[in-house]
């Protein structure tokens, strides 16, 4: 049994590539449960010690960030790793993260990736692991979907709904919120997106040494262009290719690189994901 966050779980990996795995594991969600009933920040951390990253992708962060930006009343969020900005909000069925803009201008492949990630197609980056995020919603109800298939023939991510806020604050000194597509737009159109983002939930896959990883890890966060190894992905086709890809930065929307945002996931039980997008 591994030592580190998360790591030592026995998790169960799925077929290859194109059929993800949900967790099946109890033991992820049973955990994160006892910490949300006792409302103990960083109850994970004193269980079972320091993380170990599992990739470069999920390095810690150079300077501290601030936040989150919101309005919270004591021992409302949990945060679930010292090392890593991950909250939990028990009571508004939420995931917080807190992240910094790394991109304002180009092409997108994710709308967010992890720290070291794909930073130069991702409009944020965020100093986590995709695991502790991914079992974070399982934890509050959100049981993932499927990636993206190829072959046999084409299927688009499916699974629940996750409304994903921004927030962040301006130079004014002001709270700013909008919700994460209205910093997407279309290459072509310029509008901007109105695809939803579903928890797809990537897929697990052993190394020679029998271990399984999480596909997610290699940065492939929430993204804007179909990745089988996508935690959240869009609702409808997107091209992974990049020469064509769908999606760019709505430029005059985000602001300065650096700056700190705060990224807030809520799982949308009930809602159906748009299948048909409005370029």
């Amino acid at each position: 049994m591994k030592s580190g966050y998360l790591s030592f779980l026995p998790l169960t990996s799925g077929p290859s590539i194109g059929i993800p795995p949900s967790f099946s594991s109890w033991l992820i969600p049973v955990v994160l449960g006892i910490c949300i009933l006792s409302i103990e920040p960083n109850c994970l951390y004193a269980q079972f010690g320091p993380a170990t990253p599992p990739t470069p992708q999920a390095q810690r962060t150079s300077e501290p960030l601030p936040g989150p930006f919101g309005s919270w009343k004591e021992g409302e969020l949990v945060k679930l790793h010292p090392d890593y900005p991950v909250w939990l909000d028990k009571s508004k069925k939420q995931v917080v993260l807190q992240g910094q803009v790394c991109l304002q201008r180009g092409q997108l492949e994710m709308l967010a990736t992890l720290r070291g990630g794909k930073e130069h197609e991702s409009v944020v980056s965020v100093p986590t692991t995709a695991q502790l995020v991914h079992a974070s919603l399982i934890a509050i109800g959100a049981e993932p979907g499927k990636p993206v298939q190829y072959r046999p023939e084409f299927a688009a991510p499916s699974g629940p709904v996750l409304e994903i806020l921004v927030r962040w604050i301006d130079h004014e000194s002001n709270l700013q919120e909008v919700h994460a597509q209205d910093w997407v737009r279309y290459s072509r159109t310029k509008r901007e997106m109105n695809l939803d983002f579903v928890f797809a939930g990537s897929f697990f896959a052993k190394d020679a040494q029998g271990d399984n990883h999480y596909a997610a890890e290699s940065g492939d966060f929430i993204c804007v262009s179909n990745f089988p190894s996508a935690m959240a992905d869009v609702s409808h086709r997107s091209s992974a290719d990049a020469a064509d890809l769908f999606f760019e930065a709505f430029y005059e929307r985000i602001p300065p690189i650096g700056t700190p945002v705060t990224l807030v996931i809520r799982p949308q039980k009930e809602a159906q994901a748009k299948e048909t997008p409005n370029e």
